[in-house]
This record gives structure tokens, C-alpha cells and sequence, in this order.
């Protein structure tokens, strides 16, 4: 089984071998220079990790306890008629998408 496109058993094999070749000049690389692929990650663990639990947390308090939070569900907001009910036009899930593609 194994076709001329690297499928099967022989590109299998010819993948662990890249992988293997790969983690070598990783570790090379990480011992000549003293950079660690974790390096960046503190910003991440100690700012935005906990805002986005602390937003989490923050949306399910509003759906678990909908009687506190009533003007959310019955103020309409810009274009949309309720917070809680989905975007007729389309517009949020846009700009959230643009958002995250612009930040990359």
C-alpha cells in the first residue's frame, strides 16, 4: 500500500524521520543559543489567560442567573434587538473574525 504521493507505510516512515531530523536541530539550536520556544509565553499566562477566564466566568454569571441581568435581554443594543439573541445582520461574527486575522 503506499502510493507515489508519500502516502502509506514508506511516508510514514520518511515523516518520523523528518520529525526526528527536526527535533534535532530544535535542541541545537535551544543549546547554542538559549532560547526556549516558552520563552514569550509569561505575558500570556499572567495577563490574558486570567481575562479570558474572568470573561468566561463573567458570561456564564449572566446566563445562570438571567432575572439580575434582565436589561441585558430586553434593552435593544446598536443594531441588535437583545445581547442574548443572534445577530440578524451578521455583523459580529465578522468583526470578531477581521480581529483575530488582524492580530496575527
Amino acid at each position: 500500500r503506499g502510493g507515489a504521493d508519500g502516502s502509506g507505510p514508506a511516508g510514514a516512515a520518511r515523516a518520523e524521520a523528518d520529525i526526528a531530523q527536526y527535533s534535532k536541530l530544535l535542541a541545537r539550536f535551544v543549546a547554542e543559543t538559549g532560547f526556549s520556544p516558552t520563552q514569550g509565553m509569561g505575558y500570556q499566562f499572567t495577563c490574558l489567560m486570567p481575562l479570558y477566564i474572568w470573561g468566561y466566568f463573567t458570561l456564564r454569571g449572566i446566563v445562570v442567573h438571567p432575572d439580575t441581568f434582565r436589561s441585558i435581554v430586553v434593552q435593544p443594543t446598536l443594531w441588535l434587538d437583545s445581547l442574548v439573541l443572534p445577530d440578524p445582520v451578521g455583523v459580529l461574527p465578522a468583526v470578531s473574525a477581521l480581529a483575530v486575522l488582524m492580530n496575527v
